[in-house]
């Protein structure tokens, strides 16, 4: 485990201790933060295993520990987007398509989602939407080299 989402963790169940400490009382808003911080520490640690079944290249483990993730937490972008890559991944283009627009749609700047959703896009045929995918990336990240290889490539075979 990574030493950042180790020192994560100990600090969530750190909190919890002292919440749960038999001094302090019980009340229902301290049992709601409570439940969230044990969600957000189970979530980090799905996208932890999710990622390192995506480097063994497991792309159905890595989904369905994403997917937990996002059951867990389903407010966080980057959750949508690895998703996404490892649908891609599994020749899952529909599926990658639609997290890349849920990721877009928590987070308007998140230039792997329009990578990924230009070439999920790409793939299903729809190439002036990848074209535009892959042109907004540039907006966000004008020296992004594989937006802009992508999309002169589509560009100068259908337009």
């Amino acid at each position: 485990m990574n030493e950042k989402l180790e020192n994560y963790l100990k600090s969530c169940f750190l909190l919890i201790s002292f919440e749960l400490d038999p001094l302090n009382e019980l009340s229902t808003n301290r049992l709601v933060h409570i439940t969230q911080t044990l969600r957000i520490a189970f979530a980090i640690g799905g996208i932890y295993w999710g990622n390192a079944a995506f480097k063994a290249k497991s792309w159905q483990k890595a989904i369905g520990f994403y997917t937990d993730a996002i059951k867990l937490n389903s407010t966080t972008a980057t959750y949508f987007s690895n998703r996404a890559a490892a649908y891609l991944e599994a020749g899952s283009f529909i599926q990658a398509g639609a997290d890349c627009t849920k990721a877009i749609d928590l987070d308007k700047k998140n230039v792997k989602a329009y990578l990924r959703r230009g070439t999920a896009r790409e793939m299903l045929g729809c190439y002036k939407e990848a074209i535009e995918d892959f042109r907004y990336a540039l907006v966000l990240e004008p020296t992004n080299k594989r937006a802009a290889v992508s999309a002169d490539r589509l560009t100068k075979l259908f337009q």
